[in-house]
């Protein structure tokens, strides 16, 4: 499997992303349109004392042009950001697409940083699976291509833009690593691990 996912050898992938929530559709989508890249959808709750909510999500090109603009600016999601750029940066080193062969303890530090993502992110609530499979058949970018022939999806942001939009992941957002199984080989259901910070902020609410 290529683009995002890693580990498909071994039946399964981790699939890389963002996602950042809200009941108000214009901060939804004003995030998209800060960011330049994703997609935002609707999500209806299916608890009836819970608000429906407005998904923006991206993917591993966004999270790659995204998290070294943001770093700087992020306190309460600072750790899990900087655990992602090294396993972005793991992945992207270590191409292991096609008939390469596989470094030695490749998957082992694969599955440390998988592991110290799922640490910084144990507590709070669980992305939709609707999002999740929406990601895994998104079509990959060939434009923007970066660090190892990687694609890289998000606009250069003004200060401001980059100081705004780390107080909403910081607020309301979520970056993780999904463990699916591998749709390429034909095995049973996804399997989904997620794990989300839900700490709210008054202005996007």
């Amino acid at each position: 499997m290529r683009g995002p996912a890693a580990g498909s050898r071994r039946g399964f992938v981790y699939v890389p992303a963002i996602s950042l929530s809200s009941s108000n559709e214009w901060f939804a989508r004003k995030v998209r349109e800060t960011i330049g890249k994703g997609s935002v959808s609707f999500i209806e709750e299916k608890r009836l004392d819970w608000k429906d909510k407005w998904y923006y999500r991206g993917s591993t090109s966004v999270l790659r042009g995204l998290l070294p603009q943001l770093l700087p600016y992020l306190l309460i999601k600072r750790q899990v950001c900087e655990r992602m750029l090294q396993y972005l940066a793991l992945i992207d080193s270590n191409p292991i697409n096609g008939p390469m062969g596989i470094p030695r303890g490749y998957y082992e530090n694969l599955d440390s940083l998988y592991s110290a993502v799922k640490e910084s992110n144990e507590k709070g609530k669980d992305v939709p699976n609707e999002l999740l499979t929406a990601m895994l058949q998104e079509p990959k970018s060939r434009k923007n291509r970066g660090r190892g022939g990687r694609a890289t999806d998000c606009r250069m942001m003004a200060l401001g833009e980059r100081s705004w939009l780390a107080a909403a992941i910081d607020g309301e957002g979520s970056v993780f690593l999904s463990k699916v199984t591998d749709p390429h080989t034909g095995e049973a259901s996804s399997i989904v691990l997620k794990w989300k910070s839900a700490i709210r902020i008054g202005p996007f609410q």
